[in-house]
């Protein structure tokens, strides 16, 4: 008879999770300014970085993790990433796809993580968390170019020019990278092209419109003990967004039209996927108590699916939220408290709280936190097939739980999983943290655990 480890091993955990707790409560700590689940970069800090792509920057903050066109936050893809409002997630992609050439480090002002939040105002898909991008404004005139080659027949071009006449300023933007690969059918080809048009009316916000297109063309050599010499995937992704102030709201129009085709000859495999998606969003701060502190909106979806093997699929959601915050004056106390209520047409409705009360003194603050969001299979999960994947249209929406120091994600996609995580913010800006996490399958249990620290110069 063998011995259940499970049990002894869910004990210990527990005690991690008590010990930490008692932890933030007592311990005696000096706080800085800066949140442990919440990191902002600024131009300089970018700039010192001195990386060619997005993701090189990414890879330098604690807990997130990028890739050529992913990224993940804490291990979870389920990460909404948006620049200047827009959303440049991939629509045909499985797992945290991001059209990551779609915006140049040189052009970024700002670049703000929100680590496990972020669903209440960003809605559904940002279990992991939410990345926003700010692009600089736009000059009357600046340009930049950058050319860039390697081993393996690497070679990188892009450059961008902004131009004014008037109110209006005209932005384009243009990029090529190739390369050969250092293995069997890994080379690639990226080309990505993309427009910005602001108008700004006297005495009124900036119009901004703006094109983005991407084509990426490239061989998937598989796995070592797997090897896929044939497998060839394209991907064309276009992005149209227009952003503008309208009265108190703002409000985000924003179009992606994405395109995948997948071929294997050895296999017989040639298998296309488009997926369109439409989105507005307006949001607003409401007067409620003589100030504006109920800060709210509304957000409606339209996508729609079609490709080989399977029925064109048509979906819509409708969602509304509303955040407000509260201070005391006799206490240095702030509390904070919203709702999200989502409507899909193909899934559960739901209804999402998010609550967070900080104390906080000159030199140390104390918070807690709890919020939930949806998880919603793509299309890509749902109906799309490779070399090595097949596709499930039965998978279902599961709902993740964010709760510091412990989270609990559930659903018809992964097991429940669970993580303890605290931080110290210090002088200068030091951040240091630990993150604990575990998976259970079955009755065996798979833990894993990580310290981090981050440093930002006063």
């Amino acid at each position: 008879m063998m011995y259940d480890f499970a049990k002894p091993i869910q004990a210990f955990l527990r005690a991690y999770y008590c010990l930490f707790c008692l932890f933030l409560l007592f311990a005696s700590v000096a706080l800085g300014d800066g949140e442990g689940d919440t990191i902002v970069l600024t131009a300089q800090e970018i700039r010192d970085v001195k990386a060619l792509k997005i993701g090189d920057v990414l890879n330098n903050v604690p807990g997130v993790k990028a890739g050529d066109s992913s990224v993940s936050i804490h291990g979870s893809t389920k990460v909404k990433v948006f620049v200047d409002g827009r959303p440049i997630n991939d629509p045909t992609s499985s797992h945290g796809g991001i059209n990551w050439d779609f915006v140049s480090p040189d052009d970024v002002e700002t670049i703000e993580v929100l680590r496990g939040k972020g669903g209440l105002v960003y809605g559904q898909d940002a279990a992991g968390g939410v990345i926003l991008i700010t692009t600089r404004t736009l000059r009357r005139f600046s340009g930049n170019a950058k050319v860039y080659g390697g081993n393996y027949g690497t070679r990188d071009a892009a450059a961008s020019v902004n131009v004014a006449a008037g109110r209006f300023i005209i932005g384009v933007n243009g990029g090529y990278e190739s390369s050969d690969g250092y293995k069997i059918n890994n080379d690639k080809e990226r080309s990505q092209a993309g427009v910005k048009l602001s108008y700004t009316p006297e005495g009124n916000s900036p119009v901004l419109f703006s094109v983005d297109y991407l084509r990426d063309e490239r061989g998937s050599s598989g796995l070592p003990d797997y090897p896929t010499p044939y497998s060839r995937k394209e991907t064309r992704s276009t992005v149209y967004a227009l952003q503008a102030n309208i009265l108190d709201f703002a409000s985000s129009t924003h179009y992606n039209d994405g395109y995948r085709h997948n071929t294997d000859p050895s296999r017989e495999l040639d298998k296309t996927l488009k997926v369109y998606k439409f989105g507005q969003d307006i949001t607003g701060a409401l007067n409620i108590t003589g100030k504006e502190d109920l800060d709210a909106g509304i957000s409606f979806t339209w996508d729609r699916a079609m490709g080989t093997g399977f029925e064109d699929q048509a979906e819509h959601s409708i969602s509304l939220f509303a955040t407000q915050s509260w201070t005391f004056s006799r206490y240095p106390l702030t509390l904070s408290a919203g709702l999200r209520g989502n409507y899909h047409s193909s899934f559960d409705n739901s209804l999402n709280p998010e609550v967070k009360v900080v104390y906080k003194k000159e030199k140390w603050r104390v918070a807690a936190a709890y919020g939930r969001t949806d998880n919603l299979p793509s299309f890509y999960q749902r109906y799309n097939e490779t070399s090595s994947t097949r596709p499930n249209p039965d998978l279902d929406m599961e709902q993740a739980e964010n709760i510091p120091p412990r989270s609990t994600e559930t659903g018809a996609i992964h097991d429940p999983f669970r993580t303890i995580s605290w931080w110290i913010s210090g002088p200068n800006s030091l951040s240091v943290g630990s993150v604990f996490s575990a998976r259970s399958k079955t009755l065996r249990m798979r833990p894993t655990t990580g310290l981090t620290a981050f440093w930002r110069r006063p």
